[in-house]
């Protein structure tokens, strides 16, 4: 049986209105499960910069003339690599070498000899201690005969006396007397002269140590101003090393030549012109230009970033990966600096340069 054509119309109706409430709902579900997303957990957001390039992590540096000697050695040319420690340009010290051998020969001399005065010196102190030890040892000996010396002249003493009585008494004769009264002279005698001999023993004791530290501080006055001359011309000898020093300018990293005066060796300079930039060598950084308002509330340190250089292209070299490591806090002509660390690691690393735009 065939169905009235006012039913079809109708059925039809009725299935595009439920199809259109199930696309409806349908949409409307989307939207709010986009708009939880975005605004409770937070969306991704991408922004790009206005331009940027990469600069040296490390700042560049100026090399100068620091004298007005002819250069003598120029071993490297624009471009050239160079390692820490490596001699960029060195000024003619010929001069200042010559004024050094002279120094510390005179240095040499004055050593030697301040080593010998101080040498003379201990050699007086034990030349005087042998000295003294002799006169001590002679005045031991003579202390010990004058005590014997002195017991003979009271025994001789007491016989004159024992003599004279017996000469009173008219026991003896006066030759015997006489002759007891003579050796009590001569033992005085000789007891003078030990006293004598002592005496002239001090005096050439004390005449030796007086001689001995003359003899020492002439030797001592002597050395400090061997000293002082010493003292004077150590400070003079490390003024013309370091001066030398100077004049041999070496490489404070590893880089290369990126820029470089027309100089030539023998060409003399002034101090402080321009001799040649040294430039790192790889040790990089991204520096970035960004709209201000794009970036304000966007971009934080350590949030990942991609970059594209512009005489690598992407689709042939890919990106480099790289992190936020500063956020310029000063806006200037509507934008703001930011600075990224790169992956160095990655492949594309290889192809940086000072200077590459992206």
């Amino acid at each position: 049986m065939a169905i009235p054509f006012e039913n079809t119309l109708s059925a039809s109706g009725y299935g595009s209105l439920r199809t259109g409430w199930w696309l409806t709902g349908t949409g409307a579900a989307i939207i709010l499960v986009w708009c939880f997303v975005a605004f409770s957990i937070g969306l991704p957001v991408t922004v790009s910069s206005a331009d940027g390039r990469t600069v040296s992590a490390t700042e560049s540096l100026d090399i100068t003339s620091t004298s007005d000697a002819p250069i003598s050695s120029l071993p490297y040319q624009l471009g050239d690599a160079v390692a820490p420690g490596d001699v960029l340009i060195t000024f003619d010290t010929e001069p200042l070498r010559l004024e050094l051998t002279r120094s510390r020969e005179r240095l040499a001399a004055l050593r030697q000899e301040i080593d010998s005065i101080d040498l003379e010196i201990a050699s007086t102190a034990d030349s005087l201690t042998g000295e003294l030890d002799s006169y001590d040892m002679a005045i031991e000996a003579l202390a010990a005969r004058t005590e014997e010396t002195e017991a003979e002249l009271r025994y001789a003493r007491e016989a004159e006396a024992l003599y004279r009585q017996f000469r009173a008494e008219r026991q003896i004769d006066a030759l015997q007397y006489a002759r007891a009264h003579t050796e009590v002279a001569q033992i005085e005698l000789q007891l003078q002269a030990q006293e004598a001999e002592y005496s002239e023993l001090l005096a050439n004791k004390r005449l030796a140590m007086s001689r001995n530290e003359t003899t020492r501080a002439q030797l001592l006055r002597h050395r400090a101003g061997l000293a002082g001359e010493l003292a004077e011309l150590q400070p003079e000898q490390r003024k013309i090393e370091h001066r030398i020093d100077e004049l041999t300018v070496r490489a404070p990293f590893a880089g290369r030549i990126g820029a470089m005066a027309g100089v030539a060796v023998g060409q003399s300079l002034q101090p402080g012109d321009w001799l040649m930039t040294v430039v790192p060598d790889r040790e990089f950084e991204f520096q970035a230009t960004f709209v201000a308002n794009n970036a304000a509330g966007r971009l934080r340190v350590d949030q990942p970033a991609r970059i594209r250089f512009y005489a690598l292209p992407w689709t042939e070299f890919g990106t480099l990966d790289a992190q936020v490591l500063r956020v310029g806090t000063e806006e200037r002509n509507g934008t703001v600096r930011v600075d990224f660390t790169l992956d160095t690691n990655a492949e594309l690393a290889a192809q940086l340069s000072h200077g590459l735009k992206g």
